[in-house]
């Protein structure tokens, strides 16, 4: 129903009209064909197994005489391009709107997101077709278009998923609070921050398109902010494809080596700016060097050692300043790397704490310190900055955070608006601090273990 209803204001506001158009068709099977059923060779890269309209390889969006040797992906069968009529979408009378909306929004994107969005703007949008000849979808709202617009056959098409499926954001808003007006407290407030993650085969969609179709649904409704696109993850260097067995299972991934492991290598890798891959061997390395080999090393020979020396916590610790300092540093690092996506670094920031940690540790040799006094003021600098590594490492690490603040016997933090609300809960978990037998946070990877999952 909403869906429709995005498709009539449109229509009533002149930016949808008739065309005729080519578009594959099954001689075969006798139907007009989706574009993810038809495949074929991409023009512009050469890629062999392109959609009828869009290359995954180059990223391109394809027109029909794009395709080289189309062909039914299901059946093989070649395939022809035949006259049909559609609705499209006239694209280039919002380029003024589009232009003044990413020129306000894309200081908070990638710089390279926001370069190919101005590419597809400087080089002219085109109309785009909304429908397409299938008898499955979202019906064309056909009672509330003239009789003179309407297109032929029109109860044999429905509008195209490319159109409606993004229309999805809006409408389980408005599902989700069954009626409740409170969806407007996401859609209409001016204080409200809106991010969405992609690939980037959907980026235009989400930086032009879907912007574009809000704007035109009521002008009121709160554009995309932050829109967050990767590059592609690859596997050993190959493109995963679940028809040749390129592929690998998260909940397997999850279930074999952990949740938070697997969440921490993701992030590790994440593709950015380009596309990365998983390495098998470099799974394991950098789960088993950085994650169990500096972050959990730290955590648990600071926590052995409090414990077996009956660490007791000052009620007021006096924290050194270049402890603070650094944890400042990370903390106002991290403050903009989290909602500018920038995720690598936000990782980044934390293992560098952890590894100053580390540094700290050896430096003053916790283990061979006898005096109690300086054994306590030593050890509270230490859980100082394992506190903060565990609030820092909280949204991508969950389970490890928590194991954590269950071994410290401390509270969640309830609020962090800046660092000095970080640096107040930190002082006052030392109040009720009762620290447990420590365990391990992390699971060391067998390097042979992962030998056998390259096979």
């Amino acid at each position: 129903k909403i869906a429709q209803d995005f498709f009539i204001k449109i229509y009533k506001k002149g930016y949808i009209e008739k065309r005729i158009v080519q578009q594959y068709y099954s001689q075969k099977e006798k139907i007009f064909l989706p574009g993810r059923f038809v495949e074929g060779t991409c023009k512009y890269c050469g890629y062999q197994e392109a959609r009828s309209d869009q290359c995954d390889n180059c990223g391109r969006i394809l027109e029909p005489r794009d395709l080289k040797n189309p062909r039914n992906r299901l059946s093989n069968s070649p395939v022809i391009l035949k006259e049909t009529e559609h609705y499209f979408l006239n694209w280039q009378k919002l380029e003024n709107f589009l232009k003044q909306y990413v020129k306000s929004k894309s200081r908070y994107w990638r710089k390279w997101v926001a370069a190919e969005t101005r590419g597809w703007l400087k080089k002219g949008l085109l109309p785009r077709s909304i429908t397409r000849d299938i008898k499955w979808g979202i019906k064309i709202p056909i009672k509330n278009i003239a009789p003179q617009d309407r297109i032929k056959n029109w109860n044999k098409k429905s509008i195209y998923v490319w159109f409606e499926a993004v229309i999805g954001y809006f409408s389980a808003s408005i599902q989700y609070f069954k009626g409740n007006a409170r969806w407007k407290d996401f859609w209409l407030k001016k204080s409200v921050r809106h991010y969405y993650f992609m690939g980037k085969d959907n980026l235009l969609f989400h930086t032009l398109f879907w912007p574009g179709q809000l704007h035109l649904y009521d002008p009121r409704l709160h554009l995309p902010d932050v829109v967050c696109v990767n590059q592609y993850l690859n596997l050993e260097g190959k493109k995963f494809s679940k028809s040749r067995g390129v592929i690998i299972k998260c909940d397997y991934l999850a279930k074999k080596y952990g949740i938070d492991e697997t969440r921490f290598y993701l992030c590790w890798i994440m593709p950015e700016t380009k596309d990365s891959s998983f390495w098998w061997d470099d799974f394991a390395e950098q789960i088993n060097s950085i994650l169990v080999g500096k972050i959990g090393n730290l955590v648990h020979r600071t926590l052995v050692l409090a414990k077996k020396k009956n660490y007791r916590p000052f009620s007021k610790p006096e924290i050194e300043k270049q402890i603070i300092q650094k944890t400042k540093k990370a903390f106002l690092e991290i403050n903009k790397d989290i909602p500018a996506c920038r995720f690598r670094d936000y990782l980044r920031e934390v293992v560098n704490l952890a590894d100053y940690g580390n540094q700290y540790f050896d430096k003053k040799k916790l283990w061979a310190i006898e005096n109690k006094e300086e054994f306590n003021k030593i050890t509270s600098n230490l859980l100082y900055l394992i506190g903060a590594i565990r609030i820092f490492l909280l949204p991508l690490l969950p389970n490890a955070s928590g194991k954590l603040r269950r071994i410290l016997g401390i509270k969640e933090i309830k609020e962090l608006n800046d660092f000095d609300s970080l640096h107040k809960y930190l002082l006052e978990s030392f109040k009720k601090m009762k620290i447990k037998k420590s365990e391990p946070l992390f699971k060391k990877i067998n390097k042979e273990q992962v030998k056998s999952e390259k096979k």
